[in-house]
């Protein structure tokens, strides 16, 4: 019975370490200047960490870069700002143009002349289930 117990365990471990690990994907923003950055990799903090960069690259300043949003779940993301400063992100949604029209209608709620600045795709696994939409605001100008 023991031998039974033990090779439940490896079998356990192997399976747990042959998962693959779920991507993530994250949008990054400049609150005074509302520049914006995305990142997607293996890992939130990876994700993060390749937003605040990409950011930066498009010329964010490094002390007031934060994160707007980030998910582990996988499909496209959109990240939309206004004239007032408004910014709305969105992320795993099933099509880019779905993407682009969520964060366009949750920036319009809150203010005026609203464009996408920046779109992710996040390919996830063959696994994944795609369309778990998540949505995030900020005022970027306050």
């Amino acid at each position: 019975m023991r031998f039974y117990c033990n090779a439940f365990v490896v079998i356990l471990v192997l399976c747990a370490v042959a998962l693959p690990a779920w991507p993530a994907s994250a949008f990054a923003y400049d609150h005074e200047s509302q520049i914006v950055g995305h990142g997607v990799a293996p890992t939130e903090e990876k994700a993060k960490n390749k937003a605040r960069k990409n950011c930066e690259k498009n010329g964010g300043v490094p002390g007031r870069i934060g994160i707007l949003h980030f998910s582990s779940d996988p499909g496209w993301g959109a990240i939309a700002g206004g004239d007032e400063g408004d910014l709305c992100a969105t992320l795993g949604e099933l099509t880019k143009r779905k993407a682009k029209q969520t964060a366009k209608g949750c920036c319009a709620a809150f203010d005026t002349n609203c464009k996408v600045a920046d779109t992710l795709y996040d390919p996830g696994t063959k696994r994944a289930k795609h369309g778990k939409r998540h949505r995030a605001r900020v005022n970027a100008s306050r």
